[in-house]
């Protein structure tokens, strides 16, 4: 079991974030070709903190990941969307949403895991705006994929990488 990300107290919080952005943010500057994970993973430290510094490793991330054609495009895809849920920018969700599901073969080969997640929060924002004739087919391809993942029809790459961010505790509370 691993429980890195569940701390006794805020003390213990600050001391890990402190550590893990400094760390990662070296290797950034050092590195020759840096990981895009890298970018992803500062994004993902910064935006536990909810600190402004998440939309600079946001947007340099997704950037970086077109120029190299890197299939870490996919989860910062997925990040977005969520970011974009709490912040309840259905608008700009379901742009987010039409941009992801019109990339190339080059980052979507295949359906993915996230697509699952891509339709539902598409869905989401569908229903916040009282689109609800859009929703419905939005929704029904995220459930459809996810009964195919949990049938074990669907087993792809990116879902050791980064999915199901829209069926975390906190972003179902937002439903």
């Amino acid at each position: 079991d691993h429980y890195g990300y569940v701390y006794t107290d805020e003390e213990t919080k600050e001391a890990k974030f402190k550590r893990n952005t400094e760390l990662l943010e070296e290797r950034l500057r050092t590195e020759k070709d840096p990981s895009m994970l890298l970018y992803l993973q500062l994004y993902q430290s910064y935006n536990i903190k909810k600190t402004d510094e998440r939309y600079r490793y946001l947007e340099e991330g997704m950037a970086k990941c077109r120029e190299k054609k890197d299939f870490v495009l996919v989860p910062f895809y997925a990040e977005k969307a969520a970011l974009l849920f709490h912040k309840k920018e259905w608008e700009e969700l379901i742009a987010t949403a039409d941009e992801y599901f019109a990339l190339p073969k080059t980052f979507r080969p295949y359906v993915l895991g996230t697509d699952a997640e891509i339709h539902l929060f598409k869905a989401i924002a569908f229903r916040n705006l009282e689109r609800y004739k859009e929703a419905i087919p939005e929704y029904n391809k995220g459930i459809k994929l996810l009964k195919d993942i949990i049938d074990k029809k669907l087993l792809t790459s990116d879902m050791m990488l980064y999915c199901f961010s829209v069926s975390t505790q906190s972003n179902l509370l937002g439903l």
